[in-house]
């Protein structure tokens, strides 16, 4: 009696530790270090990082080294064009956007440059090309021939403040920019519909302006 008694002590004791150790183990597994992805993946998510953290130097040398790890890596491409808008570096940023533009293998990185692109155009004083560019981001073409498009959700992959109401809004400045007063304001009521209709250019530049504030 006694050695089955030490004889199941001893099979509960062998359980625990098989049983803790796999527990570790599989913890290990959830825990991998970022230092094992590749290194233009985990430079481009530094990079990323620090752009969220408004560190745009840091991001623009991150995504950089991300490029010289793979020249084919098309985020560290769109994460270059977003930081070097942000250092208001507008002919970096339009030429890195627009590779990125170039292939359309990966919808998502093809729409985030062509957000990215739309404010860089507008900066530029590119305004029906900042309006194009909207267009690709976040709304779809129905009728080619009739050049009709519907408007489509779009939030940027990595800050997610930033949705189709701010694309909405780059247009209705670069229509306001041309002296396309009606169709500025078609787009500002899309961003609050209960918008009084106004196509004076003092209320609608008044408009802009507060909308940047509080979108």
């Amino acid at each position: 009696m006694k050695q089955r008694t030490t004889f199941l002590l001893l099979i509960a004791l062998v359980s625990t530790a098989f049983f803790t150790g796999c527990e570790k183990d599989t913890n290990i597994t959830n825990n991998i270090d970022s230092n094992f992805l590749p290194a233009e993946q985990r430079a481009t998510e530094e990079g990323w990082k620090a752009y969220r953290a408004q560190n745009y130097q840091q991001a623009v040398d991150s995504f950089l080294f991300a490029h010289e790890a793979n020249s084919l890596w098309l985020d560290a491409y769109c994460g270059l064009g977003w930081a070097y808008g942000k250092l208001d570096s507008y002919e970096m940023a339009y030429n890195y956007f627009t590779i990125c533009m170039v292939s359309d293998e990966n919808q998502l990185i093809y729409k985030d440059a062509c957000a990215g692109r739309s404010f860089v155009n507008l900066a530029m004083g590119n305004y029906e090309n900042a309006i194009l560019d909207v267009q690709k981001a976040s709304m779809t073409l129905i009728n080619p021939e009739y050049n009709i498009w519907e408007y489509s959700d779009y939030v940027f992959r990595h800050l997610p403040e930033i949705t189709d109401m701010d694309l909405t809004l780059v247009m209705a400045e670069a229509y306001f920019m041309m002296n396309a007063y009606q169709q500025c304001y078609q787009c500002l009521l899309r961003i609050d519909e209960e918008l009084e209709q106004t196509y004076e250019p003092e209320e609608l530049a008044m408009i802009i302006e507060e909308m940047k504030s509080s979108i």
